[in-house]
């Protein structure tokens, strides 16, 4: 059997390539007009009431300024909302807007339709074990995250 090293590594390539080859696939049948990051953003927006910038900024790994231009983009385009703190007038919140749900739906579609191309290339019990491996790597991870 290989060393837990070398499966680490053939682990990291085979999900580096899927990842890249679906994202690069999705990029180029995106007909929606938002970039991967703000994507990404409306997707982090989706998961909470409403975000600090500051928080919003460190979970997308960007400075200020940055975070700042792809929420004014968001909100350009109906897809986020800028809400000031009613106690402290100089807190800003944003939350995700109803067209920013909705595009968010979509382009969840669109993965999954590329997804699913994919996977019916595999058998269906190749499918399950896939799913039921990631489902548990991914609650081992989380774990370490609390």
């Amino acid at each position: 059997m290989d060393s837990i090293e070398t499966l680490a590594e053939r682990l990291m390539t085979a999900l580096n390539s899927t990842s890249r080859k679906i994202q690069h696939e999705f990029a180029q049948k995106n007909t929606l007009p938002l970039t991967t990051p703000q994507l990404f953003l409306l997707h982090l927006l989706s998961k909470k009431e409403r975000w600090m910038v500051t928080e919003l900024a460190e979970k997308m790994t960007v400075n200020g300024r940055a975070i700042t231009a792809m929420i004014d983009r968001l909100e350009q385009n109906n897809y986020a909302e800028r809400q000031r703190d009613e106690k402290d007038r100089r807190v800003v919140f944003i939350r995700i807007s109803k067209e920013g749900r909705k595009v968010l739906k979509q382009a969840g579609e669109k993965r999954k339709e590329i997804l699913i191309h994919y996977l019916q290339q595999l058998e269906e019990d190749e499918i399950t074990a896939l799913i039921a491996i990631n489902e548990k790597l991914a609650h081992i991870i989380s774990k370490t995250d609390q």
